[in-house]
């Protein structure tokens, strides 16, 4: 029987499309991701990977383009979805001492990012469809810790509100002029 959760910490994740844009496969110029659809993969252990497969879960593997072979895998994956419709995930971005909540229309503030440590729970739905069955992963919760470069450490002190206040007193005679 699986679980119905996974829970990763320290994930390795790739193939991210935190912003739902549509992707064309480069070989065959085939839609590969819809426009709208978000996700990601979670590189898995061989352990991790074969327990999975047992368990049904969707497990693929990545060939890069300088393994020609194809004999062996450079590293399997599970591909999870995130959706915010029906039961939208708990999903936090961690930047030095801030903590922010994402939601659908700031999720894609991940794209491109560089992060220190991923922790995931990854939800499980079966499925079941002409006669094949698995299952497929959704993000339940995350929290991103985004990697900091010293300027971004230098400055992590800072609120966002503290940023509108000048470090000085200024009457209101100088708040008028125009600098």
């Amino acid at each position: 029987m699986p679980t119905n959760k996974l829970v990763f910490l320290g994930a390795d994740i790739c193939l991210t499309n935190f912003r739902g844009e549509e992707r064309r496969s480069k070989r065959t110029g085939e839609v590969v991701n819809a426009a709208g659809d978000r996700n990601f993969c979670v590189k898995l252990s061989d352990e991790d990977a074969r327990k999975l497969k047992l368990e049904g879960w969707n497990v693929k593997q990545y060939f890069s383009a300088g393994n020609t072979e194809r004999v062996k895998p450079d590293f399997e994956y599970i591909p999870v979805t995130i959706r915010f419709d029906l039961y939208p995930p708990k999903v936090f971005m961690i930047s030095g001492h801030h903590k922010t909540e994402l939601n659908q229309d700031t999720i894609g503030l991940l794209q491109g990012r560089e992060f220190e440590n991923i922790d995931l729970v990854i939800s499980g739905s079966r499925w079941e469809r002409a006669g094949k069955t698995g299952i497929k992963a959704y993000l339940f919760k995350g929290g991103f810790t985004l990697l900091l470069d010293e300027f971004d450490q230098k400055y992590d002190f800072l609120e966002d509100d503290d940023c509108a206040v000048p470090p000085f007193d200024m009457e209101e005679s100088d708040q008028a002029a125009n600098w």
